[in-house]
């Protein structure tokens, strides 16, 4: 069996980089918690949002959130999702408004949590690219909230070689 053994591995073109695949080549991060209400029956931006710049237009970004939440009911079920955006465009979406959900036999029902996210996104850009989180309530609630008390939530993306 052979060894390689080295002090330093430098890019032989500037500007380009030293790529292996599956590798990550970047990481950014950001966390918020302010509180926000979310509506039900339309989606609403968390706050929770993140900016970075490819390396490459052929690297995957490695999309993950941990975003907390408040869902609340005096009477009835309600309930709580998260998608994730890039710019406008909807990258991950569940298939229901209420993957955080309690049910409610006439007494009051509260639920804390924190959702955890992860998606794989193919960009196809060399420009900067803003993820951001949105969440929506299931059922008529105003009390439904992100980052409720201002517990904090994170987005983490990492860029990884192909």
């Amino acid at each position: 069996m052979s060894k390689l053994f080295v002090d330093d591995i430098a890019e032989k073109t500037s500007g380009n980089g030293v790529q292996i695949p599956g590798h990550v080549i970047q990481k950014q991060s950001a966390t918020y918690s302010t509180q926000t209400d979310m509506a039900t029956g339309s989606w609403t931006d968390t706050g929770l949002t993140v900016n970075i710049t490819p390396k490459s237009s052929t690297s995957h970004m490695l999309i993950m959130i941990a975003q907390s939440f408040r869902i609340v009911s005096s009477n009835s079920d309600t309930g709580m999702s998260f998608r994730i955006l890039r710019g406008s465009t909807v990258i991950f979406q569940p298939a229901t408004t209420y993957v955080n959900y309690t049910y409610n036999n006439n007494n009051y029902c509260e639920h804390r949590g924190v959702d955890y996210t992860q998606h794989v996104d193919a960009h196809g850009s060399s420009s900067q690219l803003t993820y951001h989180v949105e969440g929506r309530s299931y059922a008529a609630n105003p009390t439904n909230r992100a980052n409720d008390a201002g517990n904090t939530s994170t987005i983490i993306v990492l860029e990884i070689a192909q």
